[in-house]
C-alpha cells in the first residue's frame, strides 16, 4: 500500500518566505544569497492576499508525503479429524492439528518524524516535521506464531424425550508468540434441541486478540491537532505523536452466551435466533487521544504519570 499526500513541505516554505531584495530591485529567497545551492529553485513566496504567491511559488513549496506499506503473511497448517468412538448418542468427534504463521511489516516513509530536520540556512520557526499534516515514521518487525489445537463433540443424548439431542462441544488451543510468549484460549458449552426446529446453546469461553502488527511495530506518526484544555478552558494548537509498542500482550475475554435458534416447520425458509452474552475483557489494547490523558492528569490533580 502506498500513501501519497499533497502538502506545504515546511523546510521549502521557511526559505521561500524569507524574502529579500538582491540588490537589483527583485526579491528573492534570503538563503539563494547567503546559502547558494543549498535549496535550488527556491522561489519566494508571498503570503499577504488572495492570488498573491505565484504559481512556481507554490509549485516549490508544496510536496509530496509518502509512504508505503507491505505485509506479508506466511502460513502452515495441518489438522486431522474423524470420529474417534460410538456412544449409545452417537458417535464423538474429535479435531486436532497445528499452525505456524511469519507475519512481517515493512514501512517506508520520506517523513519520518524520528529523524530531526535540517534547517541549516534558514531563519523562520520551523515545526519537529518536513510537511504540514501527516509525518509517519518508518517501521520494521516480524512475529512468529505457533499454534496447537483440539476440539470435541460428545454427543450426550438423542431421541429421548425432551431432548431430540444434548451434545456437549469443547476445544482447546495453546498459542505461541515470538513478541510476548504462550496463551491457552479454550471453550465447553451445550447444544440442546428438545424438539425438530428449536435449539438452545450455552458456551462458555476463553478468549484471545493478540496486537496487530500496527499495534506492535508502527512507528511515531505525528499529525497537527487541536484540543481544549480541561483545567485553562485553552485550546492551544499541538503536535500528537503515536506509535507501536512492542511490548504488548494479549487481550483477554472471558464470555458467557446463551441462546437460541428456532426454524418452525409451519413456516418453511423461516429462521430466528437471538443471544445473551456476558463479556470480560482484561488488557484491553487502544490508543489514548490527547483528551483521555488529559482529562486523566485533571482528574488526578496533576499526579497522573500521563
Amino acid at each position: 500500500t502506498v500513501v501519497k499526500q499533497e502538502q506545504f513541505d515546511y523546510l521549502r516554505l521557511a526559505a521561500a518566505l524569507d524574502a529579500v531584495d538582491d540588490g537589483s530591485g527583485n526579491t528573492v529567497c534570503r538563503v539563494t544569497i547567503t546559502n547558494p545551492g543549498l535549496y535550488p529553485g527556491c522561489v519566494a513566496y508571498n503570503p499577504f492576499g488572495v492570488g498573491a504567491a505565484s504559481q512556481a511559488a507554490l509549485d516549490y513549496t508544496t510536496g509530496i508525503s509518502r509512504f508505503q506499506v507491505e505485509n506479508t503473511m506466511t502460513a502452515l497448517s495441518a489438522s486431522v479429524s474423524g470420529d474417534v468412538f460410538e456412544l449409545p448418542a452417537g458417535p464423538v468427534s474429535v479435531a486436532v492439528g497445528g499452525e505456524y504463521r511469519e507475519q512481517e511489516l515493512s514501512l517506508t516513509s520520506n517523513s519520518n518524524p524520528a529523524i530531526p530536520l535540517n534547517t541549516t540556512g534558514l531563519r523562520a520557526p520551523i515545526t519537529a516535521n518536513r510537511f504540514s499534516s501527516t509525518n509517519v515514521g518508518i517501521a520494521n518487525g516480524q512475529v512468529q506464531v505457533e499454534e496447537a489445537f483440539v476440539e470435541v463433540a460428545v454427543p450426550i443424548l438423542s431421541d429421548a424425550p425432551f431432548a431430540r439431542s444434548l451434545e456437549f462441544n469443547g476445544a482447546a488451543r495453546y498459542t505461541n508468540y515470538s513478541t510476548s510468549g504462550g496463551a491457552e484460549t479454550w471453550k465447553a458449552g451445550l447444544t440442546w434441541e428438545p424438539v425438530d426446529g428449536l435449539s438452545f446453546r450455552a458456551p462458555r469461553s476463553r478468549d484471545i486478540r493478540a496486537p496487530g502488527l500496527y499495534e506492535l511495530f508502527a512507528g511515531v506518526t505525528t499529525v497537527n491537532s487541536s484540543f481544549t484544555d480541561p483545567h485553562t478552558g485553552a485550546a492551544p494548537f499541538i503536535q500528537v505523536r503515536t506509535g507501536g509498542n512492542p511490548d504488548l500482550d494479549p487481550e483477554v475475554g472471558d464470555t458467557f452466551t446463551a441462546g437460541f435458534v428456532a426454524r418452525p416447520s409451519w413456516l418453511p425458509g423461516f429462521a430466528i435466533s437471538a443471544d445473551w452474552y456476558s463479556l470480560k475483557i482484561e488488557g484491553a489494547i487502544a490508543q489514548q487521544t490527547v483528551l483521555d490523558i488529559l482529562n486523566e492528569c485533571e482528574a488526578s490533580n496533576g499526579l497522573s504519570p500521563t
